[in-house]
């Protein structure tokens, strides 16, 4: 009888084929045994349970006929792996099981059910759900933020399902939703798909994504403390960061103070953004993950505070609970874009900073940025050495220290003042 089998990381990362799927660690608790049936009905290894683990003997550093993986998870460095037919590296994390690519390709629906339910992970890819291709993260940690975005169009499929719409009226709604994002969408779109390896049953890359810490740095003639970034080929353009905090600074790009204060960031956070088949260094979906982080993580502080300033002064929670004082905070903060917050949003950062992302405000910001990103002369390799109307300090203090407040009282400001640039 077959021993139940634990993948462990050893000197070199454990080895994957194209056509294994990795099931995510919620999944793996409560499916153990079924997952271990559908390993073995192709002749894979058996799966221990998370709890079987310890006293599982069989651990191997091969992955490729399945098992348990037994290691450090993604917040922890995670494991580090390859796919040994491409040669691209991934990241997984133990409480994952991994199910052989035969038995994948024989049960992809028993196995989007499983990685789906409550939501947990996403559905198998249709040829058999190729292993993971992203540098960071595993491949349905990266999709699951696509699915959160993607849902940006829930009202259009409601309307398909009400038959308010036909088929090609949805796809006619849809398009014209990603067209107020960006008025280049599908032209970047397709620059974007055409970086794919075709010939792969999955989002495989060409080549390998470059980290901004293997490019050669060099100094900007007459702008004290910025260095450039800049690929050793050339050919995907400068960033300028200020060298001692890595902050982004551009009087290209950034030009006003409030370009800091709504989108600052550094790049090490840019460097984090993977985005399959682009590698472009400034690219429109690479920002956009950066913007949408940066308002979610401010939605997050400011509850986090409005808390804890009320924790501290002791107000009576006979009336009203914390949590109902935190939204009407939030409600009224809100108000300086004059929107009207419904009650299943407040517990969702996500729908809320969605709200901010979709108001004019913040559309009509992000498009100069686009324009500035396009037209800007440190794109094409031509670095301009002029300073900008932000010093280096304000550029840091912008980026770093602003609030939520902050980042609406600006968003107010272009409303009320819209031809200003």
């Amino acid at each position: 009888m077959a021993q139940k089998t634990k993948i462990v990381s050893g000197k070199e990362p454990i080895e994957f084929k194209s056509g294994n799927v990795i099931i995510n660690k919620k999944s793996t608790k409560k499916f153990a045994k079924e997952l271990s049936e559908i390993n073995q009905s192709a002749g894979g290894n058996p799966i221990p349970t998370p709890g079987e683990a310890k006293s599982t003997n069989k651990t191997t550093t091969d992955a490729k006929d399945g098992g348990l993986l037994v290691g450090k998870s993604h917040d922890d460095g995670g494991m580090k792996a390859v796919v040994v037919d491409t040669g691209q590296p991934i990241e997984v994390e133990g409480g994952e099981a991994v199910i052989k690519k035969e038995a994948a390709q024989n049960h992809k629906e028993e196995l989007t059910k499983i990685n789906t339910d409550g939501g947990n992970g996403v559905p198998i890819l249709k040829k058999g759900g190729d292993v993971p291709s992203t540098e960071k993260g595993a491949y349905d940690e990266e999709l699951a933020k696509g699915i959160k975005v993607e849902k940006e169009h829930t009202s259009t499929i409601e309307k398909i399902y009400n038959h308010e719409i036909t088929p090609e009226q949805a796809a006619e709604e849809i398009a014209k939703d990603h067209l107020k994002e960006s008025h280049t969408y599908y032209s970047d779109l397709s620059k974007m798909e055409s970086k794919f390896d075709k010939k792969g049953s999955g989002g495989k890359l060409k080549e390998k994504e470059e980290s901004f810490y293997t490019f050669n740095v060099r100094k900007v003639s007459g702008v004290e403390g910025v260095i450039i970034k800049e690929s050793d080929d050339g050919d995907d353009g400068f960033l300028m960061v200020l060298k001692d905090s890595g902050v982004f600074y551009n009087s290209d790009i950034f030009v006003e103070e409030k370009d800091y204060i709504i989108g600052g960031f550094t790049v090490e956070e840019l460097d984090s953004v993977k985005v399959v088949g682009d590698n472009s260094k400034l690219g429109d979906i690479k920002l956009d993950r950066l913007f949408r982080d940066r308002i979610i993580s401010h939605i997050e502080s400011y509850k986090k505070s409005i808390e804890s300033a009320l924790a501290k002064k002791g107000v009576d929670t006979s009336i009203y609970t914390i949590s109902e004082r935190v939204n009407n905070e939030l409600a009224n903060l809100f108000q300086y874009l004059d929107i009207r917050l419904q009650d299943d949003m407040f517990s969702n950062n996500e729908l809320l900073a969605d709200e901010i992302i979709g108001h004019d405000s913040f559309r009509l910001w992000r498009q100069r940025i686009t324009d500035r990103v396009n037209a800007s002369s440190s794109i094409s390799g031509k670095i301009s050495n002029k300073k900008g109307k932000v010093s280096k300090e304000d550029a840091e203090e912008f980026t770093s220290n602003v609030t939520l407040q902050h980042i609406l009282e600006q968003l107010s400001n272009i409303i009320e003042n819209p031809d200003e640039h």
